[in-house]
């Protein structure tokens, strides 16, 4: 996954338990750009209104092949 700060895309690492880090970023702002790049390399966006921990994100977007519908994009902790 990746955010889009100050015009430019910076890679979160994901660690062991599924969650990613932004080292480095600083504060980030609301609404931010997140991309995701899925195993065939097919490239998709979304625009996160806001994070609260433990909260569950809903997206409408989805990679081909896939039914879209608000399934689970990310949680957050």
């Amino acid at each position: 996954m990746e955010i889009l700060k100050n015009g430019k895309y910076s890679c979160l690492k994901r660690t062991g338990d599924n969650y990613f880090i932004g080292d480095g970023l600083g504060t980030v702002d609301f609404p931010m750009t997140v991309r995701v790049t899925a195993v065939t390399g097919e490239l998709r966006e979304a625009v996160l209104p806001s994070m609260e921990n433990d909260n569950n994100i809903l997206s409408d977007v989805q990679f081909s092949g896939f039914a879209a519908g608000g399934k689970l994009f990310s949680r957050v902790h």
